[in-house]
């Protein structure tokens, strides 16, 4: 028998599902570290930043940074924000570290404390090559200012990403600069990084000392196949001089430098391509999420995918994938396009709204994937945004099993009374009107009553029923995360399974979810010292990994955790 459920409790539910991420994983509170550059050459210098994202703490631990030598810092800065009534705060440390000799070493993760907790950083991986070769591109240098094109790649494909630095090599003091011309455009959709920043290096060219810094660098992304120049590039330099006119105020010197010329090659992207190549050129991630699990006949199922990437934003389409038969699909709708500096680079970000309408009554599944082309390797690779299940039942069903019900509700009611007939009634035309008025509050308080009754059993069931029904669907998610090694994913199904299980079973509010009124609701409600203890577990296992960045034996979570909901069933 179908069971109906009103417009009003299915959003409460909804809602509820929805706030569920939020109030397992907080505030989003972030701690990592990142690196302008994990490749360098002896000698050089480069940028370490611990970040804290919406954590409160006075103060970090940092690794050892052996055998790199701190050249400045902790730089501290922070932001505060608050939009639409949401705070969000970011904390950084800043150092700049000289790398002292070859080899590849790995940094440590830092930590901090909230509380009684201690909390972890990622680690980094730095590279130093060796110093003592200078490429030949610079072997040419030999005024006292030079300016060099520096080009991540000569060789690419379209919509790769290719990143053109603007090198400048001095060893005279610098008061300003300005560049007089800008490359030719022709061939290449390009993209200034504004707030690009790289700190000078010192290198020894042709046996003389220079200070070398990136002063600008731009994206470019091929359009169109085959050879190209980029440059040369005029740039007035000012170089201060000494005057004995004012303590205050130095003249310039204006000089006028030109940078070499670049040879670029374009190749097309190799054949065949795959039916699902999305137009990504370079490492992209496909995430995704369903609006509802379960709809009518002739309602809609949206989906929404998200791509970020490194290709071209030009490119970069809409992933194409099966659909199962029954489902009528529409062209997806772009409802989010991006482009934003990420640390060097620029991420692409895309978001598509997918709209299917279901023409008959079975369990369909979605699985969105795509292609991208690496151009490192010279291969196309396949992503996945997981398996997405919809059940889709008959229209009206629910509705007409539930007005039936309130059908027979009233006919066994007034089947309680007898029929009053006005030509056989012997009371006064006052008492009898009395009697039908009261009658008839009778009858409708009965069926109110039975109506309410059942209501209230279809919402219980229900309750049950939908939180069965996301926890397996969360569950059946950490297992795929399982096995493709995604951790913080793994985990945060894991806690929306086991957290959001409870809570919509026992309708709990907002304001009481935490893990410590949860353990002592199941308490009460004597559930088994078993399973409080396997629940215990894996919020603590859920803690360390977004926390710490421990995960643990990720069989066992998932193990104890389907325990857990199959034991609460019971």
């Amino acid at each position: 028998m179908m069971i109906a459920v009103s417009k009003t409790k299915l959003w409460s539910v909804c809602l509820v599902l929805n706030l569920i991420p939020i109030f397992i994983l907080g505030q989003s509170e972030r701690f990592y570290m990142e690196v302008d550059n994990n490749k360098i050459s002896e000698g050089e210098t480069f940028v370490i930043t611990a970040v804290l994202e919406n954590i409160k703490t006075d103060a970090i631990a940092l690794p050892d940074f052996t055998p790199f030598q701190i050249v400045s810092g902790p730089n501290k800065s922070s932001s505060f924000s608050f939009i639409n009534g949401k705070k969000s705060s970011t904390i950084s440390y800043q150092y700049i570290l000289l790398a002292t000799r070859k080899g590849k070493y790995t940094i440590k993760p830092a930590s901090t404390n909230i509380g009684s907790k201690t909390i972890y950083s990622n680690e980094i991986i730095i590279e130093v090559t060796s110093g003592g070769s200078v490429s030949a591109s610079v072997n040419d240098i030999k005024g006292d200012v030079n300016l060099r094109l520096e080009i991540s790649s000569k060789k690419g494909y379209i919509g790769q990403q290719l990143l053109l630095d603007y090198v400048i090599y001095t060893r005279e003091n610098i008061a300003s600069y300005d560049f007089l011309n800008q490359p030719d455009d022709d061939g290449f959709y390009i993209q200034p990084l504004n707030d690009f920043r790289q700190q000078a290096q010192k290198k020894v060219i042709n046996g003389k000392e220079y200070y070398s810094q990136v002063i600008a660098r731009q994206v470019l992304f091929p359009q169109k196949t085959g050879d190209y120049t980029i440059g040369p590039i005029s740039m007035q330099v000012n170089i201060p001089i000494e005057n004995n006119r004012s303590l205050f105020f130095r003249d310039v010197k204006p000089i006028t430098i030109k940078s070499n010329t670049l040879k670029i090659n374009i190749a097309p992207l190799p054949a065949p391509q795959p039916e699902d190549y999305s137009g990504s050129v370079g490492e992209t991630k496909l995430t995704g999420s369903i609006q509802k699990g379960m709809v009518n006949i002739g309602q809609a199922i949206v989906l929404n995918l998200r791509i970020e990437g490194n290709g071209d934003p030009k490119t970069t389409k809409a992933p194409k994938f099966n659909i199962p038969d029954g489902l009528e699909a529409y062209e997806p709708t772009l409802i989010q396009d991006e482009s934003k500096q990420k640390n060097s680079h620029v991420q692409v970000v895309k978001s598509y709204e997918y709209i299917f309408i279901p023409k008959e009554a079975k369990v369909y599944t979605l699985n969105p994937e795509l292609s991208y082309f690496d151009p490192e390797s010279k291969t196309y690779y396949k992503v996945s945004a997981g398996s997405f299940t919809v059940n889709v039942v008959e229209s009206g069903t629910q509705d007409k099993n539930i007005n039936e019900e309130t059908d027979d509700s009233n006919l066994e009611v007034q089947a309680n009374y007898p029929v009053y007939k006005l030509e056989h009634h012997r009371w006064s035309n006052v008492t009898f009107l009395i009697s039908i008025i009261g009658i008839s509050l009778l009858t409708i308080g009965g069926i109110i009553y039975r109506k309410k009754k059942s209501e209230q059993i279809i919402a219980e069931t229900n309750a049950y029923n939908n939180a069965e029904t996301v926890a397996q669907r969360h569950l059946a998610k950490a297992a795929r995360f399982k096995k493709d090694l995604a951790y913080g994913a793994f985990y945060e199904e894991i806690a929306s399974a086991t957290t959001g299980y409870v809570v919509m079973k026992y309708n709990i509010p907002h304001s009481e979810i935490s893990a410590g009124n949860i353990l002592q609701l199941l308490k009460d409600k004597g559930v088994l010292p078993t399973l409080l203890s396997d629940y215990e577990w894996i919020h603590k296992q859920a803690e360390l990994a977004r926390f710490a960045g421990t995960y643990g034996n990720m069989e066992e979570v998932y193990d104890r955790a389907t325990r857990f909901i199959t034991g609460m069933k019971s």
